[in-house]
């Protein structure tokens, strides 16, 4: 299971407007996506 280098939690969220995965926790983003992947 994958965590957050800030918090260690492991929820995350998608932002799908953005394209980013975020932790549920602390907002930290953790992948973002480039447009055209």
């Amino acid at each position: 299971m994958e965590r957050c280098p800030e918090c260690g939690c492991e929820q995350f969220y998608e932002d799908k407007t953005r394209g980013e995965k975020v932790c549920a926790v602390c907002g930290f983003v953790i992948d973002i996506k480039k447009k055209g992947e």
